[in-house]
C-alpha cells in the first residue's frame, strides 16, 4: 500500500459544496422548500414509529414511507429538531456520507484492488466528475439516502474481502453493514444470494461455510421486522400496499416504464423484467461465481434495480457509476482493457442528457408526456446489463 498524496482532484472536490450550500440558500429565500422532497417522509416516519406505529405507512400529503419499520432508526436524530433544523442536519449528514463514500472507495482501490498511485489519481478524477454531476442536487434537495446506502454497501464489501485471518469476524461485520444498506434501500435484497460462496464442479455443490456468517445480521434484521409485522398485522398489509402502489407507470427512466406503453399491467411488467434478467444473473453466478469477484455481482445487481424498478430516477446513476469507476480501473490493471472507461464516460453523457430532458419536462409541466424521451437512459441501463453479463466470462471483470 502506498501513501496517498493529495492532488488537484482532492482540492477541487470542494466545488461539490456548491450543492449543499445552494440548497441552504434556496431554503432561505423559499421557505418550506424541503416540503417538496422526501425529507418529510423520514421526518414524520420516525415520529410515527415511536408514537403510533399504525400510521407508519399511512398515505398523507408527503410521500409515504416505503421501507422496513426499523429503518426509522437512521432518522432518530430528527426527533431532536423541528422541520427546518432537521432538514439542515440531513443535508450535512448527506455531505458527510459523500465524503465517507469517497474515502471507502479509495480504501477499496488501495487495499483490496491494490491499484497503483496513478490509477488512484484517475479514480479521484472519476469520483470528482461523479460528485459534480447535477444528480447530486436532487439528492440534497430531497434529503435522499441514496449515497448513504452505497456507503454501507461498499463498507460491507471491504469487510467481506479484508479477511486476514479474521474471516468470521469480518464476515459478521460485513453482514451488519449490508443490513444497514438494505434498511436504507430495500431493493438491495437482490444482492443477498451472491454473498454465499458456492462452487459447482462435476455436479457437486461446495459451499464455503464461513460465508454463511455474511447473513448473520441480515437474519437478525428480518426477524426484528417480522416480529413487528406479526405484532401489527395491519402494518404488514399497509407495507405491501405501499409497495404495490409504487409499482406503477411514472415518467422515470426504467425499462419497465417504457414497456408500459404496450398497455400491459405495470405489476406484471415489473416482475417479468425482474425475474428474467435476475435469472440470467443467477445462472451466471452459479456457473462463474468462483471466478468472478463479489464486486461484479454488486454492480450488476444495481443495474438490474435500475432497469426494472419503476421509480428509477437519474440520481440512482450515482450508485452504478461508483462501481463502474472501480471496475474500469481494476479491469485496466489486470487485463489492460479500456472498454469500461469508455462505458463510464458514455454512461455519464447519456444520463446528463436524460437529466436535462427530465428537468425541462418538469419545468414546462409535461413530465408525464415525456416518456419517449427517457428511452435513451433506459436503454443505457439495459445495454450496460447485457454488456456486463455476457462479457463476464471473457473479461473476468474482477478475478478473485
Amino acid at each position: 500500500m502506498f501513501k496517498q498524496i493529495r492532488n488537484k482532484w482532492d482540492y477541487l472536490l470542494f466545488l461539490h459544496l456548491f450543492y449543499p450550500i445552494s440548497i441552504i440558500i434556496l431554503q432561505y429565500f423559499i421557505p418550506n422548500l424541503y416540503q417538496n422532497g422526501d425529507f418529510l417522509t423520514f421526518y414524520y416516519s420516525v415520529r410515527n414509529f415511536f408514537s403510533d406505529i399504525s400510521k407508519l405507512y399511512v398515505v398523507t400529503d408527503y410521500a409515504p414511507f416505503r421501507y422496513f419499520p426499523i429503518s426509522t432508526i437512521f432518522y432518530s436524530y430528527l426527533l431532536l429538531f423541528n422541520e427546518f433544523i432537521g432538514y439542515i442536519f440531513t443535508i450535512i449528514i448527506i455531505l458527510i456520507g459523500n465524503l465517507c463514500l469517497r474515502k471507502i472507495a479509495l480504501k477499496i482501490a488501495d487495499e483490496i484492488f491494490i491499484l497503483s498511485s496513478e490509477q488512484i489519481n484517475t479514480l479521484k478524477k472519476m469520483m470528482f466528475v461523479i460528485f459534480m454531476l447535477p444528480f447530486n442536487f436532487d439528492i440534497y434537495f430531497n434529503g435522499q439516502n441514496t449515497t448513504l446506502s452505497l456507503v454501507f454497501l461498499l463498507i460491507s464489501y471491504y469487510f467481506f474481502k479484508k479477511v486476514e485471518g479474521r474471516s468470521i469476524q469480518n464476515n459478521i461485520m460485513g453482514s451488519f453493514f449490508i443490513s444497514c444498506s438494505i434498511l436504507l434501500k430495500p431493493f438491495f435484497i437482490i444482492i443477498l444470494p451472491f454473498l454465499l460462496k458456492v462452487e459447482i464442479r462435476k455436479y457437486k455443490v461446495k459451499i464455503e461455510l464461513v460465508s454463511l456468517f455474511r447473513y448473520f445480521f441480515v437474519i437478525v434484521m428480518f426477524l426484528i421486522n417480522l416480529t413487528i409485522f406479526i405484532l401489527n398485522t395491519a402494518l404488514l398489509n399497509d407495507f405491501i400496499g405501499i409497495f404495490s402502489m409504487y409499482v406503477f407507470f411514472e415518467s422515470s427512466q426504467s425499462l419497465t416504464n417504457i414497456l408500459f406503453l404496450t398497455g400491459l399491467n405495470p405489476q406484471f411488467i415489473f416482475f417479468s423484467v425482474l425475474i428474467i434478467i435476475y435469472s440470467i444473473l443467477i445462472i451466471n453466478y452459479l456457473i462463474n461465481g468462483n471466478k468472478i469477484d463479489l464486486f461484479y455481482f454488486f454492480g450488476i445487481s444495481i443495474i438490474i434495480i435500475m432497469v426494472s424498478w419503476p421509480q428509477t430516477w437519474p440520481l440512482y446513476s450515482i450508485l452504478f457509476l461508483f462501481f463502474l469507476s472501480l471496475i474500469a480501473l481494476k479491469s485496466s490493471k489486470d487485463k489492460g482493457q479500456n472498454h469500461y472507461f469508455q462505458t463510464f464516460w458514455l454512461y455519464i453523457l447519456l444520463n446528463i442528457l436524460n437529466y436535462i430532458i427530465v428537468s425541462i419536462l418538469i419545468l414546462i409541466q409535461m413530465a408525464q408526456g415525456g416518456i419517449h424521451l427517457h428511452i435513451v437512459a433506459s436503454l443505457s441501463f439495459l445495454l450496460s446489463y447485457i454488456y456486463f453479463t455476457f462479457n463476464s466470462r471473457k473479461y473476468k471483470t474482477i478475478v478473485k
